[in-house]
């Protein structure tokens, strides 16, 4: 039986995500131009989400969809309304500034190319970016003013009229919280900063990233390059895409070895793993080529065809 290196992706993929929302492909333009549909975020739990982080949560109406928004206020009774088109917190407003030399031609969504929508430089906290406002839509133009009790959070899209977000649903608790956006990978757009932060700054959970975002481009190559550098700076999630690249390139007994050193770190999922593939090894004292088919079966037997 022939492995699939894509349930094999998807196996370490899941346990990347599943353990700590790392690695998420956005479906939706509610937060352009900063995330656009079809890039990829890597997010990591913090212990103190500030105002102005991009962060992952759970949507209030269905805890089963994840959703991403920046964070505009936080609780301990700050209170949060709009006033023709502006967000007001505690009172002061938050400013916009034009860009006047913007081209809607020039956004990446094609749905978002109308000459209403204009380009605006902003500052939420201490993080300064960029939003889009569509003038000519009257719906998010005022809301209520909301009162932020303890432990919640105001999330707002930058794409400023075509997001739902705390507008419509208000606060999200804490506890609702899941990660905060570390690195984006762009699907159109110029990715030299991440790379960077692999290669040049030693940063384990960009080269991570990279590796799991070219294993999914089928790019295994150079997704095992980025997986070793991560796995040579002792990152567990690292290791594991390292494995998943060993394992696609056809070097099954270094992905085994690799695994039986995150299992020696307590990572459970490689423990489980390498005794199921190493397991024959040990009782039937086999030499390793005669185990090629049998591990392939293995290996199999670990995933459902979707």
């Amino acid at each position: 039986m022939k492995f699939s290196s894509l349930l094999y992706f998807l196996f370490f993929l899941s346990i990347t995500y599943a353990q700590n929302q790392h690695f998420r492909v956005i479906p939706s333009e509610g937060m352009a131009p900063t995330i656009n549909a079809g890039d990829y975020v890597w997010a990591e739990p913090d212990l103190d989400y500030a105002v102005g982080d991009v962060v992952l949560f759970k949507y209030p109406l269905n805890p089963n969809i994840i959703y991403v928004k920046r964070i505009v206020a936080k609780g301990i009774g700050q209170f949060i309304e709009g006033k023709n088109f502006k967000i007001v917190v505690n009172g002061k407003t938050i400013e916009e500034e034009e860009r006047q030399d913007f081209d809607p031609k020039r956004l990446i969504s094609q749905k978002l190319r109308r000459s209403d929508i204009k380009l605006l430089k902003t500052k939420t906290g201490e993080k300064e970016h960029y939003i889009l406002h569509d003038f000519s839509i009257n719906t998010n133009k005022n809301f209520k003013k909301t009162v932020l009790p303890s432990g919640t959070y105001f999330l707002i899209g930058d794409n400023r009229d075509f997001s739902i977000d705390s507008r419509v649903w208000g606060g999200v608790h804490q506890k609702d919280i899941l990660s905060k956006v570390k690195y984006v990978y762009y699907k159109n757009r110029d990715n030299s900063k991440l790379v960077s932060s692999c290669m040049v700054d030693s940063d384990s959970s960009a080269c991570n990233f990279l590796a799991l975002i070219l294993i999914k481009k089928k790019q295994y190559v150079d997704a095992h390059a980025y997986a070793r550098k991560s796995c040579e700076l002792e990152d567990n999630n690292g290791c594991l895409s390292y494995a998943a690249t060993l394992r696609i390139l056809g070097k099954r007994w270094e992905a085994i070895n690799t695994l039986n050193i995150l299992c020696q770190r307590k990572v459970i999922y490689a423990c489980k793993t390498a005794v199921k593939l190493g397991s024959y090894l040990e009782v039937h004292e086999m030499p390793k080529e005669a185990f090629e088919d049998i591990i392939d079966k293995e290996f199999d037997t670990l995933f459902e065809e979707d």
